[in-house]
């Protein structure tokens, strides 16, 4: 059982945890025992974790999903906005046939698929980069 006078690494960053392996004590008891052999072994583990993280640089990888997510905010936005277009256009070709042309209402309906389809793509493309980053 550890003493309640060992220090948390929870909130420290995890190049401090080998330290914090060597500082921790063992209570009165001396129910469990680290030996040097496993001490040294446990910080060598945690120094492989450490450089694992190091390589994985999960900074960087925030920062690009943070982008996506903005990119991907937008697009929804833009999307909504041109459903509401679509809606609009196809009211004022039901209500009266000089107002919009077939031709002006098909191609509002084919820009709205192209949006639909540039974000469809977009976020799949993010999604397999983070994928693929892992």
């Amino acid at each position: 059982m550890l003493s309640k006078s060992k220090k948390s690494s929870v909130s420290l960053p995890v190049e401090d945890a080998a330290v914090n392996i060597q500082n921790q004590s063992i209570d009165k008891s001396g129910e469990t025992a680290i030996s040097g052999a496993t001490n040294e072994s446990t910080r060598s583990d945690v120094q492989e974790i450490v450089e694992l993280w190091k390589q994985f640089n999960i900074e960087e990888k925030r920062l690009q999903l943070d982008k996506n997510c903005v990119e991907m905010r937008e697009m929804k936005n833009l999307s909504i906005a041109g459903r509401k277009r679509l809606n609009d256009i196809t009211k004022a070709f039901r209500g009266s046939t000089n107002a919009v042309s077939i031709t002006d209402l098909l191609k509002a309906y084919q820009e709205e698929i192209d949006q639909l389809s540039r974000r469809s793509k977009y976020s799949e493309t993010a999604f397999i980069n983070l994928f693929k980053s892992f």
